[in-house]
């Protein structure tokens, strides 16, 4: 906390507090109740909210207050810009302010959650609130609500953990699949098979160099900035397996796949693919490529493909060069 205390919440041994190496244990004395801890955060005015199995409490001048929810088992509490407090819980989010006697409001699946069983709640750096469920993914925003499912490129619906990295990044992790992230509006994942150490993402941090921490129900994963940029089908390429690149003179860049059978095109950002059959490849002087095949050659111009084959008079032999 800002005064330099460490505050320990226990799984069955209440709460604890160390400061200047003394530890203060908090009980019935002090009006504290309950023995499970499942969430702890500090409000930009300094005080200290409780999420328990039983309800939530407010934290001070050495006192604690109990917060009148209608609700129990406090996973996650978060602060929005205008020191509202979202608490999430297993009967959907509350919305309190901060303060010894806060006016509460509900935010269940009657508004638009998919489920009230929430996982956690999060506030990125746009005043956006994220908030987890085990049914999908929510922002809200000015009163509106957006959710994101499977359908809408999350790998898994069950939401664990949300965190957003210095680049505006947001990363999500779930319970069955893996980690994902929102870039530019695009939604990307990666899991187990990726090398991941499990698929089921507990937490997420970020350190001081930009690295990710990803903490799985099988180990602890470190994502690191290089100076290399890797594009793969995650990326949009039709094929990891590229066997050629090609530039045209309007800056498209082409990847082929002889694998694949598939063209990928990347101009000014935006992808384009083509399902052909590939071989060796030339750039004319008008800017149109050239891909050769077996009997067969496509011409790429301004996006539209004319082919030529054995009706026209290719020869019916592997082309090794143009």
């Amino acid at each position: 906390s800002k005064d330099s205390s460490l505050w320990i919440g226990t799984g069955y041994n209440g709460l604890r507090r160390i400061k200047h190496g003394k530890i203060f244990c908090y009980g019935s004395k002090e009006g504290f109740h309950d023995t499970q801890i499942l969430s702890l955060f500090e409000s930009r005015s300094g005080h200290m909210w409780i999420g328990t199995s039983n309800g939530a409490y407010i934290s001070s001048d050495g006192k604690f207050l109990p917060v009148v929810l209608t609700t129990n088992y406090i996973l996650s509490i978060a602060e929005d810009p205008e020191e509202r407090i979202w608490i999430g819980s297993h009967r959907g989010v509350r919305i309190a302010e901060d303060n010894q006697h806060p006016h509460v409001i509900n935010l269940t699946t009657s508004e638009g959650l998919p489920n009230n069983v929430t996982t956690c709640t999060y506030i990125d750096r746009q005043a956006n609130v994220w908030i987890g469920t085990v049914d999908g993914l929510v922002r809200w925003k000015n009163g509106i609500m957006k959710v994101y499912t499977t359908h809408d490129g999350l790998s898994d619906n069950h939401v664990m953990t949300i965190y957003e990295d210095r680049d505006g990044n947001l990363w999500v992790g779930t319970s069955r699949g893996g980690i994902n992230r929102l870039s530019n509006g695009k939604w990307t994942s990666f899991t187990k098979n990726d090398g991941l150490t499990d698929s089921q993402v507990l937490s997420i941090s970020e350190d001081i160099e930009k690295s990710l921490w990803v903490c799985t129900s099988d180990g602890l994963n470190q994502f690191t900035n290089v100076n290399i940029t890797t594009y793969t089908t995650y990326e949009g390429l039709a094929n990891d397996y590229v066997s050629s690149i090609v530039e045209t003179p309007d800056r498209s860049l082409y990847f082929l796949s002889d694998q694949g059978s598939n063209v990928t095109q990347i101009k000014n950002g935006k992808i384009t693919k083509y399902d052909l059959s590939v071989g060796p490849a030339y750039v004319a002087h008008d800017g149109s490529l050239w891909i050769s095949q077996t009997g067969m050659l496509n011409n790429i111009n301004n996006g539209r493909i004319t082919r030529y084959d054995t009706t026209e008079g290719i020869p019916a032999n592997w082309i090794s060069a143009i």
